[in-house]
């Protein structure tokens, strides 16, 4: 259990425009009168079904998720965990919490005797609210229920392992058993009592999320609301609001977090709860030309589909570019960008033209060192200046 939190740090450089929020609520509040009837999220499924989240619903059902968070007991700065696949009531259970005051934190599970949980839980201590679906075959119900000794429809739940959750509410428990209190349907639409909302600094917690836990018990990563802003107030295509995005990486995690709500772009991602592709290039290639996607979200494999088929790609293929990384380049992949050379132990994040657009700009680099490697600080940065021609 050491070390499971991380603070985060965020540098930005070229940070040439001026950042008008305070936090991420103003962001999703305002969008809520400028674009009201744009769809801020699309939810595709493998079956074709569609789903669409306006920004004007967004915010309406964040706040109403707000108020009955509020109406349940929970406190300001109390932790509201979040253990939900892709789906709209994520965003309403992750910017409602905010709303309320509380602080939203995705987390996962998946050790058969729950102590992954319990670990987390203990260490966080001031968890009040579980928000959950019961995960595919009720993996994630089951593990939990091991770990109660009393819940009700009402939403309240004992547990000498979890002693400091009092709450807890589910989504798509239709074919599950035990008597969870349903997040949905009136849950969120009893709006008899009004509440105040919490007035919400830019150094205030915005989440907490968790990272792998690959090496162990998972470690959480604190982000503030001034924290996450700040890269909104770069150039980089990936915050520019005239971009659609397509994002299948769950919300759960960095990758997948649904920044486009600090942008104003639209998010298109694949619902959680939906059978995975035969396919998944050609399901991702299938959604970016049916939904108009500008810009994408690829580990390198897909980058390298994209080549390797580029000469096959429809004339009104919409794509500018692909933010990619979580893996490291290749040499192949490297020289096809013609910007980046692969330099061993580094494992790159990059936006990436297709096909003939010159506009490139790296994003980040996290290095990586092998073992009994002698890279230094200054190779490094020697590496990372040096002018490389396409």
């Amino acid at each position: 259990m050491a070390r499971i939190y991380e603070t985060s740090y965020v540098r930005v450089e070229d940070n040439d425009k001026e950042v008008r929020f305070k936090n991420i609520i103003e962001c999703i509040k305002e969008y809520s009168s400028t674009k009201s009837d744009i769809d801020a999220f699309i939810f595709v499924s493998t079956d074709g079904d569609r789903q669409s989240v306006t920004w004007k619903a967004l915010y309406e059902r964040s706040c109403a998720a707000a108020r009955a968070i509020i109406r349940l007991g929970v406190k300001r700065k109390e932790i509201v965990a979040v253990n939900l696949r892709s789906c709209p009531e994520w965003l309403y259970a992750t910017f409602g919490s905010m709303i309320a005051g509380a602080i939203p934190m995705s987390i996962s599970f998946k050790y058969s005797d729950g102590s992954d949980l319990v670990a987390t839980m203990e260490k966080l201590q001031c968890c009040s609210l579980l928000i959950m679906d019961p995960g595919f075959d009720n993996v994630n119900w089951n593990i939990l229920q091991k770990l109660l000794e009393y819940h009700d429809v009402t939403g309240a739940v004992k547990s000498t392992k979890l002693p400091y959750l009092r709450y807890l509410l589910g989504v798509g428990f239709e074919n599950a058993s035990g008597n969870v209190r349903d997040f949905r349907g009136s849950f969120l639409d009893d709006s008899s009592v009004d509440v105040n909302f919490a007035n919400i600094e830019s150094d205030d917690v915005a989440t907490f999320l968790q990272t792998s836990g690959s090496t162990g018990i998972p470690k959480l990563v604190v982000h503030t609301h001034g924290t996450l802003l700040s890269a909104s107030g770069t150039n980089l295509i990936a915050f520019d609001s005239n971009h659609i995005i397509f994002n299948d990486r769950p919300f759960t995690w960095i990758g997948g977090y649904p920044f486009s709500v600090m942008t104003g772009q639209t998010r298109v991602t694949v619902s959680g709860f939906c059978e995975a592709p035969k396919d998944r290039v050609a399901f991702m290639k299938d959604v970016i030309l049916k939904e108009g996607c500008t810009l994408t979200l690829g580990l390198p494999p897909l980058m390298a589909e994209l080549k390797r088929t580029q000469d096959d790609l429809p004339s009104n293929w919409p794509l500018k570019g692909i933010l990619t990384g979580g893996q490291p380049m290749t040499n192949c992949l490297a020289s096809c960008i013609g910007f980046i050379r692969h330099l061993p132990g580094v494992e790159t994040a990059v936006i990436v033209p297709l096909p003939d657009d010159i506009y490139y700009q790296v994003v980040c680099a996290c290095v990586v060192r092998k073992p009994g490697s002698d890279l230094t600080e200054e190779m490094l940065r020697k590496f990372g200046e040096e002018d490389v021609k396409p």
